[in-house]
């Protein structure tokens, strides 16, 4: 094929790849340096103030500078070509990765994940938003030894949202989060459950909506289901999955640097794991408590639930399968510790051996009510005299018993949400301590874990209410928040009751949450390590 001119700088030398936003090239600029070029779809140059904002955001694109990331280098615009300037990298992409392999080792999607989650950071930090992260975006640099994934394409989504004249859909449906069907301005949020479904694919070879009859079928599901948990998909992956896949962009993970945080932190536990079977159709879904709260009658009044329910086809107890024409608005619920996940399975084993769960009757009658808080409000009283003087006894046990304990040990300066540098993704695990960091729970606490790697990395529960396994979805969840030893609350699943509680967390050592039913739980910072 001839060579082109691009500009007075470049040199196009053969087509590497066609996609729906242009055309890739190699090629060299004028001191013989390789680059690989997007030429963008021609109709682009047809809206001068879209060619005129790509340009002023020229030192934002060229400022993204990570090792997981293809780099932008240039910008040009020559009559009806508008081309990017990027990293020529020696390899293949992720979709053609999975085509092949089927599935990958959950060791791999772990330690390629955290690359991605690392290349959205970057871009994070510097404002930009991908909007199309999924396999085709993702580069597997086969120069280095381990491959390295480069994501690619920032910029574009946002080029083809802005232009008048393309025709082309911003995003990908199966990759597309929620929101953004809903008429939303993406966020980085967006982005992370982009990364979520990548994940997912990865790890099974399906997507977890996949198999819809029409692109409107598979958004509208994404807005009132939840993805199903492949058989076979380690506990601490699914977790994350699960939570970047949230239907609300608040509940995902803070940041992609979390992200990539608890990715990494994986990576020792899954080496050695053998890569799932693919499978021809994703499991089945599960009810999104959104869309749940949405089938609640609103006649139980606003002391058992407050709904306001919209959008087409709500109707009495059930959400009819009418044609979604509008974007459904959110479903505004009243807070209420009752969210329960139907056919969710216990993720941390069976229900502890003190009890059984706690037992839910229908609602009270506004009369009963009443009475119950005139004798909650005496109860109230005599607990705090009680606990007044228990507090007295405590505190000075509690002093006696310190003098002879090591001190709990304060958290480190590490934490989910800080930027590890690029030598972290490296798979050697760190080198434990000569001994395990001591955690001291107070009196009448049970220590439930210790997980490594984590900047909280120990659990207790406080009383004889609360369940290790809920205990441990609340350090769990903790740590996805972001809050990294602040205050906030947290919506959190129990696998013993299978309904999902809110708690209130202090920022303190330890952290503090309280809520549910009575619930009381510790969480642990420092270096901590499994016993």
């Amino acid at each position: 094929m001839d060579e082109q001119s691009l500009g007075s700088k470049y040199v196009l030398t053969e087509t590497l790849g066609r996609g729906a936003s242009g055309e890739v090239w190699a090629g060299r600029d004028q001191d013989g340096a390789p680059w690989a070029f997007k030429l963008l779809l021609p109709e682009l140059s047809r809206d001068p103030a879209l060619v005129r904002r790509f340009l002023q955001e020229r030192d934002v694109l060229t400022a993204i500078d990570d090792p997981h990331v293809v780099r932008v280098h240039d910008l040009v615009v020559e009559g009806p070509t508008i081309a990017i300037v990027m990293d020529l990298v020696q390899g293949t992409d992720l979709r053609d990765v999975i085509s092949q392999q089927g599935t990958l080792p959950p060791h791999e999607v772990a330690r390629l994940g955290a690359q991605v989650a690392a290349g959205l950071a970057a871009a994070h930090r510097h404002g930009v938003i991908h909007r199309d992260v999924k396999p085709e975006n993702v580069l597997v640099d086969l120069s280095v030894d381990p491959p390295r994934a480069r994501l690619t394409d920032f910029g574009i989504a946002k080029l083809l949202a802005d232009s008048s004249t393309a025709t082309v859909t911003v995003g990908t449906p199966h990759y597309m989060a929620p929101e953004i069907f809903r008429g939303q301005e993406p966020t980085a949020a967006a982005d992370l459950y982009s990364l979520g479904i990548m994940l997912y694919e990865m790890c099974c070879g399906v997507t977890p909506f996949g198999g819809r009859g029409s692109t409107m079928e598979i958004l509208q599901a994404r807005d009132s289901e939840l993805p199903g948990r492949p058989d076979g998909l380690p506990d601490d992956l699914w977790d994350l999955l699960d939570r970047l896949l949230a239907r609300e962009p608040a509940e995902r993970p803070a940041s992609a640097a979390v992200v990539r945080s608890l990715l990494e932190g994986m990576l020792t536990g899954l080496r050695g794991r053998p890569a799932m079977p693919r499978l021809t159709a994703p499991p089945a879904t599960r009810p999104c408590p959104q869309a749940l709260a949405a089938s609640v009658p609103t006649h139980l009044g606003t002391a058992e639930a407050t709904l306001a329910a919209s959008g087409p086809g709500v109707s009495g107890w059930g959400m009819q399968a009418a044609p979604y024409v509008t974007p459904m608005p959110p479903v505004v619920v009243a807070p209420t510790p009752s969210y329960g996940l139907p056919g969710h399975p216990p993720a941390y084993g069976p229900p502890p051996a003190y009890g059984p769960p706690p037992a839910y009757g229908p609602p009270v009658s506004r009369t009963s009510k009443t009475w119950q808080w005139v004798v909650g409000g005496l109860l109230v009283g005599a607990l705090v005299v009680a606990g007044a003087w228990f507090g007295l006894r405590g505190s000075q046990s509690g002093e006696s018993a310190q003098a002879s304990q090591p001190t709990a040990a304060a958290p480190t300066a590490e934490s989910a949400a800080t930027e590890p540098p690029s030598e972290a993704l490296s798979e050697a695990p760190p080198a434990p301590p000569s001994s395990p960091a001591p955690v001291i729970v107070p009196v009448g606490a049970v220590e439930c874990e210790r997980v490594s790697g984590d900047a909280f990395g120990a659990s207790a529960r406080g009383n004889e209410v609360t369940s290790c396994p809920f205990a441990s979805s609340v350090r769990r969840e903790y740590v996805l928040s972001g809050l990294q030893g602040g205050s906030g609350a947290l919506r959190v699943y129990s696998p013993v009751t299978r309904q999902t509680y809110t708690m209130s967390c202090s920022g303190q050592e330890p952290v503090v949450c309280r809520g549910g039913n009575d619930a009381l739980v510790y969480v642990y910072g420092g270096p901590l390590h499994v016993r």
